[in-house]
């Protein structure tokens, strides 16, 4: 397994729009071959932090290139400071 983790620090709280829009990527990544699950959660107001774990890094990849336009376009310029993101295989993994 592979997980990717993404944090955005926005300018301002996201409003509905960019509430939905973040659903939005979420909902298409669930149909990407080698998706296996997506957590996000808002820690501060200004702040989301989304989790993806798929079957190889290879399916990550061409994911987030397929939803890299809708980051770019709708989710940058809110943007504090660029996404910090992290990858890499999971090393350790218990659910229940």
């Amino acid at each position: 397994m592979f997980a990717v983790v993404m944090r955005f620090q926005f300018q301002r709280p996201p409003n509905g729009d960019l509430q939905r829009t973040l659903e939005d990527i979420a909902d298409q990544l669930c149909h990407f071959p080698g998706f296996y699950a997506h957590y996000g959660f808002f820690p501060t107001a200004t702040e989301a932090v989304t989790t993806h774990v798929w079957e190889s890094q290879l399916a990550a990849e061409q994911a987030l290139q397929k939803v890299g336009p809708t980051l770019q376009q709708v989710i940058v310029p809110q943007l504090r400071i660029p996404v910090h993101r992290t990858m890499g295989e999971v090393a350790i993994h218990r659910s229940k």
